[in-house]
């Protein structure tokens, strides 16, 4: 009984190694084809080993990208956009690197700005003031000198500096820990 128990062990040869991994335990990564976006799709990761729809902007993994999976998403999700041609797609695609490019611009600050949001903030720690004085009141005079004195394109750049309570407290408080890390 114990021989019918116990089984013989057989030594690897080198091929077997490599059939194992080829077998299928190990997952192959896949890449992102531009076929994809005939289903709707865009590389979304860093190494587009990811996929975005350009519709729902959903991301899936990388083991969605199979074709079959891909039209299942369109035809599950969006059942009414699964007859559209290729280049509906694409213009979706055009259309959300556009609207993501926008919101970039809109998002970021200039370094400009940022350097003068930081100037006004030590001006007002050295000042001792309450940090509500910058929007409250220096934002605003500087408006209107800009206004009077170099006209309204210089103004509507002024508007875009950071000085709410908020931003006035962190740009302090960034300044006092360099500070402390000088020392």
């Amino acid at each position: 009984m114990d021989k019918f128990l116990k089984r013989k062990v057989d030594e690897p040869k080198g091929d077997s190694v490599d059939e194992a991994n080829s077998s299928g335990l190990s997952k192959k990564q896949r890449k992102y084809d531009t076929d994809y976006i005939a289903y709707g799709f865009i590389a979304a990761g860093p190494n587009a080993d990811q996929l975005q729809c350009v519709v729902c902007l959903q991301t899936l993994s990388n083991e969605a990208m199979k074709p079959a999976k891909l039209s299942r998403h369109l035809k599950t999700v969006h059942p009414d956009l699964a007859t559209k041609p290729k280049e509906y797609f694409e213009r979706q695609k055009d259309q959300y690197l556009k609207q993501k490019g926008n919101m970039k611009a809109c998002a970021t600050v200039s370094e400009k700005c940022l350097r003068a949001s930081y100037l006004v903030a030590l001006r007002i720690a050295k000042a001792k003031k309450p940090h509500t004085i910058a929007e409250q009141l220096i934002l605003r005079a500087a408006i209107d000198i800009c206004d009077a004195a170099l006209g309204k394109e210089c103004s509507t750049k002024l508007k875009s500096i950071p000085l709410s309570d908020n931003t006035v407290n962190r740009r302090i408080c960034d300044m006092s820990e360099d500070k402390d890390a000088d020392d």
